[in-house]
């Protein structure tokens, strides 16, 4: 759930226990809001090892709650098995898109209310419904923005701007050699600051420092951030430029300006964001080329996905442009 529903949802049940289930890898970012009395971390990869899930299940079972919130339009059978374990009368999720047939029946009689929202829309959208539904007939995204107290600092003597390369599949992740193209272009002025997690982030951020005339102004902060620290350093940039990932939406959150490379699987449910959410100046900057194949929901019809079509078909020119009109923007 994006942090601004969570605010007003937290206006709710001020003074009351809450628990919120979530990935193991959100856990130190939850950590920093003062809200939650208790957090259980998961890991998304063993959710199929029955030993662990039956471990899960013993610890959530032990949990009686007045009432249990499924906030998500994307319902997963993994999040509705863990709802179905925890105690409670009283239920409530989005009806929203499920894997179908019996198993939808299923998971959806096991809630007292399921909030209505088209089958196709903005993930915002979603959000608004389901606050709107449950808690604040009045509620608007944005009003809400992320303020964390954060111990993390880069010491630079010049203003810099994060190169996110991150994404949760390579088929939506811009060529890397477009990075190097791209960072070269980038204002000398700044200093650029690449983000990013695993191996495959780690010798891509090897190959553009190699391979970029920048690299004396290049800083290399690949698998150096947890999710806090990451929250820390795009705070203080100028602008944050990245693939279709959680980067984007954390310098939304916390009203930084972005550049977004995006492909067309499901354009327009995370992005771009409805354009009366946020102050323009923070709505992410979405560069792409579109398709009549778009909205595929990752079925590509072309045999080259590694990255899809669409996104390779994204020009370096095209994003500079986009860069270079946010940077002056903010002048």
């Amino acid at each position: 759930m994006k942090y601004d529903s969570l605010i007003e949802i937290q206006k709710f049940f001020q003074g009351k226990r809450v628990l919120i289930v979530c990935p193991t890898f959100v856990v130190p970012f939850i950590e920093g809001i003062p809200f939650f009395t208790r957090i259980v971390g998961y890991d998304m990869k063993k959710m199929d090892n029955l030993s662990y899930l039956t471990n899960l299940s013993r610890e959530l079972k032990r949990i009686r709650s007045t009432i249990v919130y499924y906030c998500s339009w994307e319902r997963y059978l993994q999040g509705d098995t863990i709802t179905s374990f925890i105690q409670s009368n009283n239920r409530v999720a989005m009806r929203g898109s499920h894997s179908g047939g019996i198993v939808k029946h299923y998971y959806d009689s096991k809630y007292n209310k399921l909030v209505e929202f088209p089958q196709r829309g903005s993930e915002i959208r979603a959000l608004e419904a389901f606050v709107r539904g449950t808690y604040n007939s009045d509620y608007h995204y944005g009003k809400n923005p992320l303020v964390l107290s954060v111990p993390y600092t880069l010491n630079l003597r010049s203003p810099y701007i994060v190169v996110s390369i991150s994404s949760s599949m390579e088929e939506k992740t811009w060529p890397i050699n477009c990075f190097v193209h791209l960072i070269n272009e980038i204002p000398e002025q700044y200093t650029i600051v690449i983000s990013g997690a695993g191996e495959k982030d780690v010798e891509k951020a090897h190959y553009i420092i190699e391979t970029s005339f920048k690299k004396n102004k290049i800083v290399n902060m690949v698998n150096k951030t947890n999710v806090l620290e990451l929250v820390g350093l795009i705070s203080k940039c100028e602008l944050l430029i990245g693939n279709d990932s959680a980067a984007v939406h954390i310098a939304a959150a916390i009203r930084v300006p972005s550049v977004c490379i995006l492909h067309g699987a499901h354009y327009g449910r995370f992005l771009p964001y409805p354009e009366d959410s946020l102050e323009g100046r923070y709505l992410p900057k979405i560069v792409c080329h579109h398709m009549d194949c778009y909205y595929c929901e990752y079925k590509c019809i072309y045999d080259e996905r590694n990255p899809f079509r669409c996104l390779k078909n994204v020009s370096v020119k095209d994003v500079c442009d986009a860069v270079n009109e946010v940077l002056e923007s903010n002048c």
